[in-house]
């Protein structure tokens, strides 16, 4: 299954210059190389970390387990989840 280049190779987290913080079960990630704060909900924060070097259909299969939902429909929003992440430079090519 090809997604396009731009989600199916691995990427992993940009932790230079990023303050992270759980809340619950949100993270705050504190980026400061743009002064910008972004707050994951439960799921982001499940994608965030479990993209470091893993593909995107690994993501989405293991949150298809943990939330009882479509894979296919997994996929979509991991790798909307991961387009956002790269256009904010939360994440890198690994």
């Amino acid at each position: 299954m090809d997604h396009g280049s731009s989600t199916g190779r691995a990427l992993r987290r940009r932790l230079d210059a990023l303050a992270v913080r759980e809340v619950d079960d949100d993270l705050l990630l504190l980026d400061t190389a743009s002064n910008r704060i972004h707050q994951l909900n439960r799921t982001a924060s499940q994608i965030w970390r479990l993209c470091d070097s893993t593909r995107p259909d690994s993501i989405a299969a293991e949150l298809a387990r943990d939330y009882d939902v479509d894979e296919e429909q997994a996929l979509s929003d991991v790798i909307s989840t991961l387009e956002t992440f790269r256009s904010l430079n939360l994440v890198v090519e690994s």
